[in-house]
């Protein structure tokens, strides 16, 4: 979502949806790895986005800029869905467990 002023200076919402693929993070090529370069290898956070996060595959020349009192800002959301495995799912009881717990 962006937000921009018109003419009569009135702030405007633009709704873009777009949807990216994921993937394991852990099956993330060297070079898409080089996004995370800013957390030390060392990192408990580094080793469990790699290890066990997902991962979305965006385009490079992406950015994500301002702030929601800034004239001008650009919102990026990750909508995560209910699985639609052939034999059915887990409840969200049983699937936060482990979690959580």
């Amino acid at each position: 979502m962006e937000s921009k002023l018109n003419e009569a200076g009135e702030q405007i919402l633009l709704k873009n949806f777009v949807t990216y693929p994921t993937i394991p993070c852990r099956d993330l090529s060297t070079e898409e790895i080089k996004r995370f370069d800013y957390i030390s290898r060392e990192n408990m956070f580094y080793n469990m986005v790699i290890n066990f996060g997902i991962c979305t595959r965006l385009p490079n020349d992406m950015t994500v800029e301002g702030k929601g009192a800034d004239d001008y800002y650009t919102l990026l959301s990750l909508k995560v869905l209910p699985c639609s495995l052939e034999k059915g799912c887990k409840s969200l009881k049983k699937w936060l467990k482990p979690i959580f717990n």
